[in-house]
């Protein structure tokens, strides 16, 4: 409970001060042109918040637990997608560079921040239904790979998470081409398996960032001195 408000603490900290960058662009270089990383930080964060209904879910009610877990992965792709608007680092503003190069890794790194932490729960409820190498070599593998397949839909096709609901027969032929002719498609998915390579290596990685210092607490602490006295 006090790391979960920890936590919570800290990604507000973080989006306040993505808040202040904006505020600062716009006060002092009269450019707005960022405005649009706020609504992508609510979209990364809708996949977080879902997450925490994971261990609420009713045991027996399967139908209300796949609505929920589609519910999260179509919305996973947005926290992720965050780290692609470093590519606006190129457009010629009056902005220094240096800040806004400052302000996009704020924002991508926030984006990932909730994506790893939802992605976290989502593996602890499939745990609950697979065994642990079914889930950490093969399910989150599979859900990173198709999440980083959304983020391309999102990047390059500028499809959104809703034209699931108000667009659905235009996209799935969209996703149909891009499945049906996979060799024709090459750049889409060596561009999907670049970003599945990526985001599992910062997933796994910050996974392995508190064992790592569990065990630098553990072998750094101090050997307490020895009673000369007889």
């Amino acid at each position: 409970m006090r790391t979960n408000l920890a936590f919570n603490r800290l990604l507000t900290g973080f989006i306040l001060l993505i808040i202040v960058m904006i505020s600062l662009r716009i006060i002092f270089y009269q450019n707005i042109r960022y405005l649009s990383i706020i609504w992508n930080l609510f979209l990364a964060w809708i996949p977080f918040a879902i997450s925490f209904n994971f261990k609420q879910l009713p045991v027996k009610n399967k139908v209300q637990q796949l609505l929920v877990f589609f519910c999260w992965l179509i919305f996973f792709p947005n926290a992720l997608y965050i780290i692609t608007d470093l590519i606006h680092l190129n457009e010629d503003t009056s902005v220094p560079i240096w800040f806004d190069a400052a302000f996009l890794f704020s924002s991508a790194f926030v984006g990932l921040l909730m994506a790893f932490v939802s992605l976290a729960r989502a593996e602890n409820y499939l745990l609950h239904y697979f065994n642990c190498n079914m889930v950490r070599v093969v399910l989150i593998p599979i859900l990173l790979f198709v999440s980083s397949f959304g983020v391309y839909l999102g990047r390059f096709e500028r499809w959104n998470s809703w034209d699931v609901i108000t667009n659905p027969f235009a996209l799935s032929a969209d996703i149909l081409h891009f499945v049906g002719k996979p060799v024709t498609n090459y750049k889409v998915w060596a561009i999907t398996l670049l970003f599945s390579l990526l985001y599992g290596f910062f997933y796994f990685s910050l996974k392995i960032l508190p064992l790592l210092f569990s065990e630098m607490k553990i072998h750094d602490k101090p050997t307490p001195k020895k009673d000369n006295k007889v």
